[in-house]
């Protein structure tokens, strides 16, 4: 049985950044002890209204542009049900809380 797990977080790398995102994670899938797939770069977000979390998946430049002449980006993985997105978004909260309070910040 796989197991999904949040195998790193790391901090946002401009400390004097504005910007909402607080970092990134990476998931894993676990079988026994080993790791058989790895997605890298989910950033975790706070929103500064109501001080939540969200996150933004990977995403993968397209060819195509908006109205705006800006190019569209498409999503690469994203969790397909509300259940699951709250569950990562929870395991990423969880983990990003439990390395700033190892790194005392």
């Amino acid at each position: 049985m796989f197991e999904l797990t949040v195998s790193r977080f790391y901090k946002n790398v401009s400390e004097h950044d504005k910007s909402t995102m607080l970092g990134f994670a990476d998931l894993a899938l676990v079988n026994s002890g080993t790791t058989h797939f790895v997605i890298k770069g989910i950033k975790l977000f706070q929103r500064k209204d109501d001080q939540s979390f969200f996150l933004g998946f990977p995403t993968q430049k397209g060819k195509e542009v908006d109205a705006n002449g800006k190019p569209k980006y498409y999503d690469q993985v994203f969790p397909v049900t509300a259940e699951a997105r709250t569950t990562i978004t929870n395991m990423v909260v969880d983990k990003a809380k439990e390395t700033w309070n190892q790194q005392g910040s």
